[in-house]
């Protein structure tokens, strides 16, 4: 990435009420997760999911500065 440059990237929020509930009853979502195949992105499989800190934590051991994480 050139200096200056942004990215953006997706995963899935370990903190998402979702994921919260189904651990309250017990119900646990396996990763890696098959999404099946989209026909503009192929094969789709989230290999883990990540809090908004563990985010910015392996972004800042990575070199990246002026980190912001926003989850939704």
């Amino acid at each position: 990435m050139k200096n200056g440059g942004e990215i953006f990237l997706g995963t899935p929020n370990k903190d998402r009420f979702f994921h919260v509930l189904m651990k309250l009853f017990g119900a646990n979502i396996e990763y890696p997760l098959d999404l099946g195949t989209d026909e503009n992105l192929g094969n789709t499989i989230h290999i883990r999911k990540y809090t908004a800190d563990e985010l910015e934590h392996l972004a800042e051991a990575a070199g990246f500065k002026s980190i912001e994480v926003h989850p939704f």
